[in-house]
């Protein structure tokens, strides 16, 4: 059970983290997430030159105003799902790394991430030789050791990051295609209401 303290700290740590306040910052969170915009329904209100001629040439053909917008307005989203879905496409894949591109990406990464530990052994060592004339065979032991575990770490997270960047990649694509999909059917359903 939590305590009558733990409570009311949580209660002041809770109206702390509650977002934005103004209202630029408001509509700036929500728009946080956005990538694409693909999620936003074309307005038939608001329609761009070429869907505004569209639904005046539906309209000429007897369609009703209001519809004619409303059908230019998905097409205009169709083909933005379209685009989209056309320049995922045309994205050339990253052709795979040679071994000697891994070995410095890896490398590069150690670097970053353990710079002053590594500086931190090796000064160790540089330390045993100036000190006895030479480095213990424990010492040697637990600098070895601590290499490899560096190694095995920053190997361990940049796979971590690879498989991180083949999932947003693989949900950047599913989300174009179930975008393109309601925009065929948002399409297909206002040519069949034209009868």
């Amino acid at each position: 059970m939590t305590s009558l303290r733990k409570r009311q700290a949580n209660r002041v740590n809770a109206l702390k983290s509650t977002g934005p306040k103004t209202a630029p910052g408001r509509r700036a969170a929500s728009r946080n997430a956005t990538t694409h915009g693909l999620s936003v329904a074309t307005d038939p209100a608001s329609l761009d030159p070429t869907a505004a001629a569209v639904a005046a040439l539906l309209s000429v053909g007897g369609v009703d105003q209001a519809v004619a917008r409303d059908l230019a307005a998905k097409i205009v989203d169709y083909e933005r799902c379209m685009d989209h879905q056309r320049a995922l496409l045309a994205q050339q894949p990253i052709p795979p790394m040679t071994q000697q591109q891994q070995e410095q990406r890896h490398q590069g990464l150690l670097a970053r991430m353990f710079a002053t530990e590594l500086d931190m052994l090796d000064g160790i060592l540089e330390e045993q030789v100036h000190l006895h004339g030479r480095v213990l065979k424990s010492d040697l032991n637990s600098h070895i050791s601590m290499k490899h575990r560096m190694n095995k770490l920053a190997a361990k997270i940049q796979a971590k990051s690879d498989r991180s960047s083949q999932q947003q990649a693989k949900r950047r694509e599913m989300g174009a295609a179930r975008h393109y999909k309601r925009a065929t059917n948002q399409l297909i359903k206002g040519l069949k209401a034209l009868g």
